[in-house]
């Protein structure tokens, strides 16, 4: 009896350690699922994955329609800006990376000097590039701690920027940035932080825009 039981203990830890090593076998850490990664960023507004705002106020008008952001901004004052609520691309930035945005300037007020484009918000600073009604291609800095907005990078284009599409890019590398429009480079700015924390699209106020894509991919 004894010998039975013993036997049979002798078969149980046998296959215990069997199933073990078929187990640790199989482990490999080639075939771990890799992590999800958010980059190359491409938004085209088919549908609203990322969850960018959609409101209707008095101060602003926002939807995501069948490919199309429309961007109304209604007050005379303020400017309007948006940005997606799922934004974790953001922490998979490299220092040199591109953001680009495809909109159609629709509307201005003879009253207001009308501009859209992108805001990089940096820890202290921000930065804005943007085109204005007068086809004028402008970057801006401010910094938080001051009230001052300071033009770091100027130019003017010759295409007409109203009602048409147009494509504003930004190319950064680290403290450098060059601005772009239709791809043709137009020149270069400096930044005094790489601390992206976040990337909007914004009008000025009584500035109507649709936008049909923006992209963010680091070079």
């Amino acid at each position: 009896m004894k010998n039975f039981i013993k036997t049979h203990l002798s078969l149980a830890v046998a296959l215990i350690a069997l199933l073990s090593c078929e187990s640790t076998q199989t482990t490999d850490p080639s075939e771990t699922i890799a992590e999800q990664s958010y980059l190359p960023l491409i938004e085209t507004f088919e549908t609203n994955d990322l969850k960018w705002i959609q409101e209707n106020t008095e101060h602003h008008f926002l939807e995501v329609d069948n490919g199309v952001y429309l961007i109304q901004a209604k007050d005379s004052t303020r400017q309007t800006s948006t940005a997606p609520y799922i934004n974790d691309y953001l922490s998979e930035l490299n220092e040199k990376f591109s953001v680009k945005i495809n909109f159609n300037m629709l509307h201005r007020d003879v009253d207001f000097w009308s501009r859209a484009g992108l805001m990089i918000t940096c820890a202290s600073k921000e930065y804005k590039a943007f085109i204005s009604n007068e086809r004028k291609v402008i970057v801006t800095e401010h910094d938080y701690n001051d009230e001052g907005e300071f033009i770091i990078f100027e130019d003017v284009i010759e295409e007409d920027v109203m009602n048409q599409e147009i494509e504003l890019e930004l190319q950064i590398d680290g403290y450098k940035g060059e601005v772009l429009i239709n791809e043709f480079g137009l020149g270069d700015f400096e930044l005094q932080s790489k601390s992206v924390d976040g990337i909007r699209i914004f009008t000025s106020a009584l500035t109507s825009i649709e936008v049909y894509e923006f992209s963010v991919t680091n070079l």
